[in-house]
């Protein structure tokens, strides 16, 4: 287990564990081309994932729920278009999908969005004109 993933789960309620374990494999496996941090997000603890030096992909554990946050869902509406209707288990943001049940996530339905996320360009044209 990497540093930075055992500074993030000591910082949470133990019983997010496993669910954070999960995305962690579910992300090291479907994109590359993230570096992993602990960091804070929104005033959370956040395990962070930045392509390029942007946030792209984050890890929050709150009272009643487990975050994960994608920005290339807030980014392509047709990816989050289409994983809304897949992801029944998960309530959608913006740029991001509340798991309730995070002792049943949708593991399949996980990786194959976080595939679709890796494959879309990213930092986006606009992201980098804004640096």
């Amino acid at each position: 287990m990497a540093n930075e993933v055992a500074e993030f789960k000591s910082k949470i309620d133990s019983r997010y564990n496993m669910a954070v374990d999960q995305l962690v494999i579910i992300l090291a496996e479907n994109d590359s081309n993230v570096n992993r941090s602990a960091s804070s997000l929104m005033s959370n603890h956040a395990l962070m994932y930045k392509q390029q030096d942007l946030m792209k992909y984050a890890i929050t554990c709150h009272n009643k729920h487990i975050s994960l946050h994608l920005m290339p869902i807030y980014c392509y509406a047709d990816i989050h278009k289409k994983f809304n209707k897949i992801i029944k288990s998960g309530k959608f943001q913006k740029g991001c999908i509340n798991f309730a049940d995070y002792n049943n996530l949708p593991l399949t339905d996980i990786a194959q969005l976080i595939a679709e996320c890796a494959a879309a360009p990213y930092p986006t044209q606009y992201q980098l004109d804004r640096k």
